[in-house]
């Protein structure tokens, strides 16, 4: 089998490199990486001597993929994946789709050409924002819970009116409530609201729909959120792009008669990560932890309340496998694929953990909100289990031990990458 893998020199794209050679025996890996993220170079020379041929070339250059040998299957793990790109002055929003759904129109493009099947790592952030953002949570042991009704699904807007009522007139607020069987929620904690959406023109209050606000009932559960939420816009721009790339696959396979998989994934995580504040944060805040570089809370009143799950992209490995062994299984091609609520954490508790493996450190909090942040997003995996019989094997202990240990091996690793 002849794979092509995009943006090999990455942390997922590198990782899971080396984990398809050492369990897909036979396997042919041609990879094409920019290399334009700091620290992606390192990965080069050690991959090519692995045997795996590495191209530095762009996938928004059709002539970089005109060169490229034909391959049974294309993995693209290619993508600007911060949740601020293109509103952060660092990108513009034509760069941002330029490669995120550029590259993978080219890549379609590629598949079309050799009836390549095509395995798209997608985000958690193509889910909608209003609805997590207004979701009801409380603290416990110093992170986000969400408040469900009848301990089966969340409490939203009843209806689009309730909703617009509630952004105009500021009262759509979800106050961080004390749970009354709870020694450890705090009620003094500051509440999560929607409104500061409309404030930074996220939201238009003239133009929310019911929709929006309400997924189907089955869609989100303590176990997270499922497939079937809600992806309407706003997603931020890079959601968007992900999303687009999510349709055009499905549109491009259809048509073209080649096997699609999308793989959703919640936030990786692992030693060797290019971590930055707005990507790789589980990786980043390790880091400066272990440097005593400054940390902050941001938003959310600055508790650092604020919950993810975490994934090794190693654990995605035999879930790849198993998906180009069988492209004609009737299966939902769109999937989850996370650590779940067991690896769930917020930075609050990722800062209790630093500070018992790596000693203390003061957070300071910046309380301005920052656009398209939600409190709580972790991802339900149960389809995929159902589907291909797939569970992470990595536990987010052993996810933050790895990065420690990289700490402490590369005391640099920051300067590297930023």
């Amino acid at each position: 089998m002849h794979l092509l893998l995009t943006g090999i020199c990455g942390f997922a794209g590198s990782v899971i490199a080396r984990g398809l050679l050492e369990h897909l025996p036979g396997v042919r890996i041609t990879g094409i990486d920019s290399l334009i993220r700091k620290g992606s170079e390192t990965n080069l020379e050690p991959l090519r001597a692995l045997g795996i041929d590495v191209r530095v070339g762009d996938i928004r250059n059709e002539e970089d993929l005109a060169a490229l040998p034909a391959a049974d299957w294309v993995l693209d793990c290619a993508a600007n994946p911060s949740v601020l790109a293109g509103v952060d002055g660092k990108t513009s929003a034509k760069e941002l789709l330029d490669h995120n759904l550029g590259g993978t129109i080219h890549l379609l493009e590629y598949c079309r050409r050799h009836k390549a099947g095509f395995i798209l790592l997608s985000t958690s952030r193509v889910y909608s924002i209003p609805p997590l953002a207004s979701l009801p949570v409380e603290v416990v042991n110093n992170a986000y819970r969400p408040i469900f009704q009848n301990g089966e699904e969340g409490s939203w807007p009843q209806d689009a009116q309730e909703a617009q009522n509630g952004i105009q007139t500021g009262s759509l607020v979800n106050s961080v409530s004390t749970a009354s069987n709870s020694a450890t929620a705090s009620s003094d904690s500051p509440p999560v609201n929607l409104v500061h959406l409309v404030a930074n023109n996220l939201v238009s209050s003239s133009s929310l729909q019911v929709s929006s606000f309400r997924s189907h009932p089955s869609s989100i559960s303590p176990l997270g959120l499922t497939e079937s939420f809600s992806t309407l816009p706003p997603i931020s721009l890079y959601g968007n792009s992900k999303k687009c790339s999510e349709l055009l696959a499905l549109e491009y396979g259809m048509t073209f008669d080649f096997p699609v998989r999308i793989n959703r994934c919640g936030v990786l995580a692992g030693a060797g990560q290019f971590g930055k504040a707005d990507q790789g944060i589980f990786s980043f805040w390790t880091h400066s932890w272990a440097r005593r570089r400054p940390l902050k809370y941001i938003g959310f009143g600055g508790g650092g309340h604020q919950v993810r799950d975490c994934l090794h992209p190693r654990d995605i490995v035999p879930l790849l496998i198993a998906q180009m062994g069988d492209p004609g299984r009737k299966v939902d091609p769109i999937l989850n694929v996370s650590g779940g609520v067991e690896s769930a954490m917020s930075l609050a508790q990722l800062s209790a953990w630093c500070t018992e493996r790596l000693g203390p450190h003061q957070v300071t909090a910046d309380t301005n909100p920052r656009p398209f942040d939600i409190p709580w997003m972790v991802l339900d995996s149960s389809a995929v289990k159902e589907a291909w019989g797939w569970t992470p094997s990595t536990s987010r202990n052993a996810i933050l031990e790895e990065i420690a240990q990289h700490t402490q091996s590369h005391p640099d690793w920051l300067e590297l990458v930023s």
